[in-house]
């Protein structure tokens, strides 16, 4: 369901879903339910959103993970400049360990570029202190729009871990290049 109610102009939408998408066809438990309530000023200048979510994660040879994930973005998009941000939580009761993530990215518009920074942080398990699931990323990009609808994207990325090596001493951080070309339809 999904509907949206302006007062003025200020813009309210709210979107509920269920479904079943991890795939595994264990079974119609394995359904999930969310939600999301999203308010935005005049000409969209400031947005905010709350999201919620239910459901039953499928791990590979262990009990299926069942899970609550909140969570809440932010996006601020004046002349050309756009900020946004997103922290998400989910508390799991079985197999995994509770998770958390954020990022934050700013970027700037001109004519068919956008030049962009996004800084993840992501915890697969918020159990244990100091683990090798907590990871950073600094990812340094530059998209061009061939057309309002086709965009070609570069992207350099480096992946920073809590723990730099792994326990046969091997390094694990690492960096990349990504390039893409991407439609909307």
């Amino acid at each position: 369901a999904h509907g949206s109610k302006y007062i003025g102009d200020y813009q309210a939408e709210y979107f509920a879903y269920v479904g079943n998408f991890d795939g595994s066809g264990s079974g119609p438990s394995d359904f999930i339910s969310g939600a999301r309530l999203m308010g935005a000023l005049p000409n969209r200048i400031f947005t905010i959103g709350f999201d919620y979510q239910n459901g039953v994660r499928a791990v590979s040879g262990a009990q299926d993970s069942h899970y609550d994930a909140w969570g809440v973005d932010a996006l601020i998009d004046y002349k050309g400049f756009l900020l946004k941000s997103e922290y998400l939580r989910s508390n799991e009761r079985g197999a995994t360990g509770n998770k958390e993530s954020w990022y934050i990215q700013p970027s700037y518009t001109r004519g068919k570029f956008v030049l962009f920074y996004r800084w993840d942080v992501i915890d697969t398990n918020l159990d244990t202190v100091n683990d090798s699931a907590e990871q950073t990323e600094h990812v340094f990009g530059v998209n061009y729009f061939l057309q309002p609808t086709v965009r070609l994207r570069a992207e350099y990325v480096l992946n920073r871990f809590n723990l730099s090596e792994d326990n046969n001493g091997k390094k694990r951080d690492y960096d990349n290049i990504q390039l893409s070309i991407t439609t909307s339809f």
